[in-house]
């Protein structure tokens, strides 16, 4: 059995248009990543929660 792990990283938008940009339409982008890689994304303000494997 695999062990998961949590990682955060904190970011610092000048403005909203930029998160729209990387997390895409719908957290689209993020959606791919997290089928892709069998991981959660979490996103909270400049906050983003990562939960997975190794």
């Amino acid at each position: 059995m695999s062990e998961r792990h949590l990682y955060t990283i904190n970011l610092e938008w000048d403005n909203s248009n930029e998160a729209f940009a990387l997390f895409g339409p719908g957290d689209a982008n993020l959606k791919i990543i997290e089928k892709t890689m069998d991981i959660s994304i979490v996103t909270r303000g400049g906050a983003i929660n990562v939960f997975g494997g190794e």
